[in-house]
């Protein structure tokens, strides 16, 4: 039996995705159970508010209509509010994880964190979205590089329990210099979902095409339900991203209080002359 991942620990962008793989596996049924229990609810909503508003999309598109109806809105606002819950539930569950040892958390402990910081992360994923829009839509570069720093915040809020203008600061601080490696991980844990997701996909759709040749199943509608039910029912995936971003942060950190228990230890023993002590007193 392979023993239980070590979150304080430096690691490269390959150990990263490994070990979040690695913690999914060992932590699949009690992480699960919470996932379902505090978000199952916003997800069944979800999914139903969004598949009426792409069959009414559609319909509305070969009208000529706008697609911009007050099921749009809600249905962007239950996928948002959704994203959040899911972000919220992973980072409290390693942060529990980790105040008890390489325990498990229960359902009822990962929930009182939930419901601790939801406004909070809420509000702060609001600004960060807003931020990374403004930025793209000036310029597509500084939104790509705003992104993986943002995607910190919101684990340094839940697991440093602090404010959104620290963690922003913080954020900025852990990463300087490690950005590549940062955006690396994103990027190959959205292939990682993007590739669940059609391996699944690909057969649904091509169970409703067939359908829709033998029978007079309407197959725009069709694919629409079917592709929405089966990514939803994915979005589990969602926490595989959440585990890295919280490995990323748990690197970071290794990696500055190295740094800085090196240079107190460098500094043991060496004599500090006179004149520089008055100096940094003076200071």
């Amino acid at each position: 039996m392979q023993p239980k991942v070590e979150l304080n620990q430096i690691r490269d962008l390959g150990q990263v995705v490994d070990d979040s793989i690695l913690f999914f596996k060992q932590n699949w049924k009690p992480l699960l159970k919470a996932y379902f229990t505090i978000c199952g609810i916003l997800w069944a909503a979800e999914t139903v508010i969004s598949i009426v508003n792409q069959v009414q999309t559609i319909q509305r598109i070969a009208y000529g209509d706008s697609i911009f109806t007050t099921t749009y809105f809600i249905a962007m606002l239950f996928g948002f509010l959704n994203y959040t819950l899911i972000g919220l539930t992973g980072f409290s569950y390693i942060t529990l994880y980790r105040e008890k040892a390489k325990e498990a958390p229960t359902v009822e402990e990962v929930w009182g964190y939930v419901k601790y910081y939801f406004f909070r992360i809420f509000g702060s994923f609001i600004a960060l979205t807003v931020l990374i829009l403004v930025a793209t839509l000036c310029c597509l570069i500084p939104g790509v590089y705003l992104y993986p720093i943002f995607t910190l915040i919101p684990a340094i809020m839940v697991i440093e329990n602090t404010s959104l203008g620290y963690a922003f600061s913080r954020s900025f601080q852990l990463i300087k210099s490690k950005w590549w490696s940062t955006f690396g991980v994103s990027i190959v844990m959205g292939i990682i979902i993007l590739a669940g997701m059609f391996l699944l996909i690909i057969p649904a759709m091509m169970i409703t095409g067939g359908l829709s040749l033998i029978t007079v199943v309407n197959f725009a509608n069709a694919y629409t339900i079917v592709s929405n039910v089966t990514i939803h029912l994915l979005q589990f995936l969602y926490l595989l991203p959440v585990i890295a971003t919280a490995l990323v942060y748990f690197s970071l950190t290794e990696q500055k209080d190295d740094l800085s228990l090196l240079q107190r230890i460098e500094m043991l023993g060496q004599h500090v002359p006179e004149s520089d002590q008055s100096e940094t007193e003076e200071y």
